[in-house]
């Protein structure tokens, strides 16, 4: 089970319960599959699947709280996610974590515990790894679908059609993406503030100075010595 230690301060994710976090991600990756549905670009539809996956990921949560929740989805919310498909809801995360678990620029979580099992972790990353080096090593903004397909193949001993495959690789890339902004966003942060702290201190610095000379000038001088009173 989940073991969380800290939480995160992000949209609220934190506060939220197993069977709600999982709810949450399964309605994301029914909107994935049918973004007419949601009244949505199927781009805004996959990045905010990817972001709560990550949120999942940063909450300390993991593939067997997801296997467990999604088997306790009620009537109700399988009614409203007609045709829903647990078991590729649960591949589809696991690929988001598995980029942040391979991802030289990744976020933290807070837990002890692994994301993904051995097994699941095995299944897929071959497949995340040629992207993730591809993007960081060789600025690759796409991989050969062909070359992804092989390794599916050879390793998963399944061959998927090119969408089924270009899908989860849009996933990863989206993953790699969304880390990377937001790293820069909180460089750009720190960098700025160091500018402002620089610049106050020159300022109080500069008004130190004239100050003195002010008052040294305007001080009475001693008429033997010449020193000032």
């Amino acid at each position: 089970m989940m073991q969380s230690s800290s939480p995160v301060s992000s949209s609220g994710s934190a506060n939220q319960g197993p069977a709600e976090v999982v709810r949450n991600l399964a309605r994301r990756y029914y909107y994935v599959q049918n973004p007419a549905l949601a009244n949505q670009l199927y781009s805004k539809a996959v990045q905010e699947f990817t972001e709560s996956a990550v949120l999942a990921y940063e909450c300390g949560h993991n593939e067997q709280d997801m296997v467990e929740q999604l088997g306790q989805l009620s009537e109700d919310d399988l009614r409203q996610l007609k045709d829903f498909d647990a078991a590729e809801c649960l591949a589809m995360v696991c690929l988001v974590w598995i980029t942040l678990m391979l991802s030289p620029r990744s976020v933290k979580r807070w837990a002890t515990s692994v994301a993904v099992s051995e097994a699941t972790l095995g299944q897929w990353k071959g497949f995340v790894a040629m992207i993730v080096n591809g993007y960081f090593e060789r600025r690759m903004a796409w991989f050969p679908l062909d070359r992804l397909q092989l390794e599916l193949s050879a390793v998963q001993g399944r061959s998927l059609p090119p969408e089924l495959v270009a899908e989860r690789a849009r996933v990863v890339y989206t993953t790699l993406e969304q880390n990377i902004y937001s790293n820069i966003n909180i460089n750009i942060n720190i960098n700025i503030n160091i500018n402002i702290n620089i610049n106050i201190n020159i300022n109080i610095n500069i008004n130190i100075n004239n100050n003195n000379n002010i008052n040294n000038n305007n001080a009475p001088q001693n008429a033997v010595t010449g020193s000032y009173t």
